[in-house]
């Protein structure tokens, strides 16, 4: 199922404390500290040596992080991938046998058959196949809807229902040509989500931004391969936060090295989500930029290890 449970807010107890404060806990080993320090003070002034120093530099480093992301998200809200395509080297065809997930966004809908209707409004057939314009209801659960020739949609047609539905896809739309979705088209999802995008053999393919058209909260960025989410994606969650991490072969928020960013973009619960939902994580700072997001890319960023015995965080739904 598509990630359609948010992470929550989540709250601090009087147990726990801010990151400023357990920063200043941090230490070499004596040690190490003697061969790093112990000679250069002579050297440089004592306050680039500092806890503080350390903090402030630190801080600096995420700010400037926080504001790449900042950057980056305004730019896709405004612009998308404008010009980018990532170039399709060995596309499947569906003669080719090629194997697709049971999560893909696409229509697998190409010749439609008799024995494949359930019922339909179309009262011309030839060759014992439906012609004309109109719907069709499939023994799948599938509705598909546009005008046949022989069996085989061609120019503007959708498709709902059925196995979209199982994954939280409410339609898809576009031109077919032979039966095939191809070029562009676009997906709703059943949370509002609206995706304007590109289909290459009946199936979702590059990168696209998609947006809620209920609000503009909801945000999802993410690249697409043979209707999968594959890499680094991100979902903008209810309260302002960020799902951030490389999906699953499901393309789904599911791993151990996920991230929930807060607001500021800098603070973070890093650890393991199942679709989304956070099943356990730890406090911790987004401190790496993996991949800038140029040139056709998705902006790909890390969080610092948690310190050890950092508070353990879950999901909890709100009564």
């Amino acid at each position: 199922m598509p990630d359609t449970h948010f992470v929550k807010c989540f709250q601090y107890d009087s147990h726990d404390r801010r990151l400023s404060e357990k920063l200043n806990e941090i230490s070499l080993p004596e040690n190490e500290t003697q061969n790093i320090y112990g000679q250069q003070q002579k050297e440089y002034p004592k306050h680039i040596c500092s806890t503080q120093y350390r903090e402030d530099h630190l801080n600096k480093a995420n700010r400037d992080i926080a504001n790449c992301i900042k950057e980056w998200m305004k730019s896709k809200e405004e612009r998308g991938f404008e010009g980018c395509f990532n170039q399709i080297e060995d596309s499947c065809s569906f003669d080719g046998g090629c194997s697709t997930s049971a999560q893909a966004i696409g229509d697998e809908h190409i010749l439609i058959q008799r024995e494949d209707i359930l019922e339909t409004d179309l009262a011309v057939w030839r060759d014992g196949l439906p012609c004309g314009k109109g719907t069709i209801s499939l023994t799948d659960g599938s509705e598909v809807w546009g005008t046949f020739r022989r069996g085989r949609r061609e120019g503007r047609g959708c498709t709902f229902g059925g196995r979209l539905e199982s994954i939280g896809v409410r339609s898809i739309s576009g031109f077919y040509s032979a039966g095939v979705l191809e070029g562009g088209g676009r997906v709703e999802w059943m949370d509002g989500r609206v995706l304007e995008g590109y289909f290459i053999n009946g199936y979702l393919e590059g990168l696209f931004t998609a947006k809620s058209k209920y609000s503009g909260k909801d945000f999802y960025v993410a690249e697409f391969q043979r209707g999968v989410a594959v890499g680094p994606c991100w979902r903008r969650q209810e309260g302002g936060g960020w799902l951030h991490g490389v999906v699953d072969k499901e393309g789904q928020f599911t791993g151990e090295d996920m991230l929930y960013i807060y607001p500021d973009l800098v603070t973070c619960l890093v650890g393991n989500f199942q679709n989304g939902v956070m099943l356990e994580a730890r406090e911790s700072m987004v401190d790496m930029i993996v991949n800038p997001g140029e040139k056709g890319e998705i902006l790909h960023v890390r969080a610092a290890a948690p310190g050890p015995g950092s508070h353990i965080f879950s999901y909890q739904p709100s009564d």
